[in-house]
């Protein structure tokens, strides 16, 4: 049974994988102006903001110079967006800048560095935080260095150039930690000749891709980095021109040979709603054969609470960009895991060496950018998605014991986008159809009862209680999606059955069980009318529970999945 309704799949073309998306403002304040941050960097400290800053009419681009010598900002989880008017952060000469994340810088624009400029002579040092879509005409779409730039756990993607659609590198260029430089238009670092990388310290999940000024021939290669640092190996590069890299004498080169190597390469991920949440992560695959393509399998590993290990994964999505279309492999996740680093392995016929990578739905989401046009959407989805995994995390916890905040898994942000009321969502939900049963009064059954699970999959379980003394067994069925789901006998004498894979649009899908037990009865419910009769008791102006919040998520969760399914 149910509706037939378009499924709802979050799959983005390439160049679009982790463009920042213009939505985390925490509890819904106004972004500042770069005038007001160019002021609290002026204070020669480094700030810690506490909102979102995007570029405003009057503003210029931000600077770092006049003699500071010492600065930098702590983005503490926002985002600074040059709305495309121009560079975002300009570091002058002699100067030295920090950014520390998490965070995003985005949205630069120029000629020679959209993203960062760093001037001959200047410093930047960047930990931890995202530098994405920024656009330069010329070269150093990211970040344009003529100085020296210092990269740790950063993640530099989207970006576009001539040259250098991440780092064009005239300068010194240092990385520390696991970066991740990939999924740019066109090559990611260009290393102008006599630069190099210098890799200090453990880069163990760094994947970088390379190209440079220097073309190697048969008897010369071209060495790129300046050492490397513990546990780096050549599997954290790949080549964006597709030559062969090798280790020499503590260094990485690149080898030439008649024509480059094969390029095979992961280029990012996206995230499938269709009932369980799906990680999809994709990879160019366009340069092997056939055969190969086809032998090509992807390994996942999922820490934190309800650690899996998934080997073996077939392509089973697709997505094209340009000319090429590129092969998605899923892993499906609970609501605990969406923020969880899920560690990528591919192989395929011939493969050498397993690629790898991480990705999460928490990166996806954080880093999609709408594509443009009419879509009003937008400001809305992305953040109920977010908060679906944020707010759910709590709930699952009180339910099953779990201790918000241990070890044990990481936990989902808060983005909220708008805020919304529990009387929104009941008023809107006035009249959905709540728990409706036949006359039990002629079956043995004394109780139905209801409950969610958005542990797995999306699944609603309807429990019954036989009368005291009942010998009878239950039997009960319902069709979903093309599938027969029967009632099963739990060890404390109640049946149970378990209508799971319910898709986001579905959600508010009326669910009829047939079933029989001295007498033949039906349940209809839906997974809506279980959120309305859990909000409807919540008291005027008194504080939501973590079950009345994780309700409220649901709802939005499907609302904003079913808008968005009209406009596609």
């Amino acid at each position: 049974m149910g509706k037939k309704k378009k499924i709802v799949s979050l799959i983005v073309s390439v160049a679009m994988l982790v463009a920042m998306f213009p939505m985390i403002v925490h509890a819904d304040e106004e972004p500042g102006s770069f005038t007001e941050l160019q002021a609290l960097i002026n204070q020669r400290a480094m700030p810690t903001i506490t909102k979102d800053y995007e570029w405003k009419e009057g503003d210029s681009s931000l600077t770092w110079s006049a003699d500071m010598h010492f600065g930098g900002i702590n983005l503490n989880g926002h985002t600074i967006d040059a709305k495309g008017q121009g560079t975002v952060i300009t570091i002058g000469n002699g100067e030295r800048f920090y950014i520390a994340g998490p965070g995003t810088i985005k949205g630069g624009s120029g000629v020679d560095g959209a993203g960062i400029r760093v001037e001959e002579g200047g410093t930047l040092e960047f930990t931890g935080g995202a530098l994405v879509s920024n656009t330069a005409t010329g070269n150093g779409g990211g970040i344009y260095n003529e100085g020296t730039v210092i990269i740790q756990d950063c993640t530099i993607s989207s970006n576009s150039a001539d040259k250098g659609s991440a780092i064009y590198n005239v300068g010194t260029l240092k990385l520390a930690g696991d970066a991740m430089v990939v999924g740019n238009t066109g090559d990611d670092i260009y290393l102008c000749a006599g630069t190099k990388i210098n890799v200090t310290g453990s880069s163990t999940g760094a994947y970088i891709g390379v190209n440079t000024e220097l073309v190697p021939s048969a008897d010369e290669p071209v060495v790129f980095t300046s050492g490397l640092g513990t546990y780096a190996s050549k599997t954290n590069f790949f080549s964006n021109t597709g030559y062969k890299i090798e280790l020499a004498s503590n260094e990485l080169q690149l080898e030439s040979s008649e024509q480059p190597v094969s390029v095979v390469k992961l280029t990012g991920c996206s995230v499938s709603l269709d009932g369980s949440i799906n990680l999809i992560v994709y990879a160019d695959l366009s340069s092997l054969s056939a055969e190969q393509q086809a032998s090509a399998r992807m390994s996942f590993n999922v820490p934190g609470r309800g650690a899996k290990v998934v080997e073996d994964v077939e392509a089973t999505y697709t997505t094209t960009e340009g000319s090429k279309t590129y092969q998605g492999f899923a892993c499906s996740l609970s609501a605990v895991q969406m923020a969880e680093e899920v560690s990528v392995s591919l192989t395929y016929d011939g493969c050498t060496e397993p690629l790898t990578g991480k990705y999460s739905v928490k990166q996806y989401l954080e880093t999609y950018q709408w594509a443009p046009g009419d879509n009003p959407l937008g400001p809305d989805f992305i953040p109920a998605v977010c908060n679906f995994g944020h707010f759910l995390q709590p709930w699952l916890s009180s339910v099953k014991g779990w201790a918000i905040g241990d070890s044990g898994y990481a936990e989902m942000p808060n983005v909220k986008g708008k805020v919304y009321t529990d009387s929104n969502v009941t008023e809107a939900l006035n009249g959905t159809t709540a728990v409706s049963k036949s006359d039990m009064s002629v079956t043995n059954v004394a109780k139905v009862s209801v409950s969610l699970e958005f542990d797995t999959t999306n699944s609603v379980l309807v429990f019954f209680t036989l009368k005291e003394g009942t010998e009878e067994k239950l039997t009960a069925t319902c069709e979903y999606n093309g599938k027969t789901y029967k009632a099963g006998k739990l060890d404390d004498g109640r049946y149970r059955i378990r209508i799971s894979n319910i898709s986001a649009l579905d959600l508010d899908t009326e669910l009829t069980i047939s079933g029989e037990c001295g007498g033949e009865f039906s349940v209809t419910l839906s997974a809506l009318s279980y959120v309305h009769a859990a909000l409807a008791k919540h008291v005027a102006n008194a504080p939501l529970t973590a079950k009345e919040n994780a309700m409220l998520s649901i709802y939005y969760y499907w609302y904003f999945a079913e808008q968005y399914a009209r406009y596609q």
